[in-house]
């Protein structure tokens, strides 16, 4: 399988290193934590990619609705209200 022994020895990881100074760089880099968090990371991009192909059909949806209502609520936001609700109160 390729990356898995270059996961700590590549080009750009040994350059950002003598460019910043920070030569401890590389082995935090190559050690197992950080390669298990970017991969973590990067299954749950794919799980949540997956949950929006999925529903994406369902979030559109959704928009449009609340974008009806709110323009629907914004046309009757202009009417006049006739009734008067202090009428039964003593003034």
């Amino acid at each position: 399988m390729w990356g898995i022994s270059d996961w700590g020895n590549n080009y750009f990881l040994l350059y950002a290193a003598r460019t910043t100074g920070i030569q401890s760089l590389q082995a935090v880099v190559a050690s197992g934590w950080v390669r298990g968090a970017v991969s973590g990371v990067g299954l749950l991009n794919l799980g949540i990619a997956f949950w929006e192909i999925f529903n994406f059909k369902r979030t559109v949806t959704a928009l449009q609705n609340e974008t009806s209502v709110r323009k629907s609520s914004s046309n009757n936001a202009a009417e006049v209200s006739t009734s008067d609700h202090l009428s039964d109160n003593e003034r």
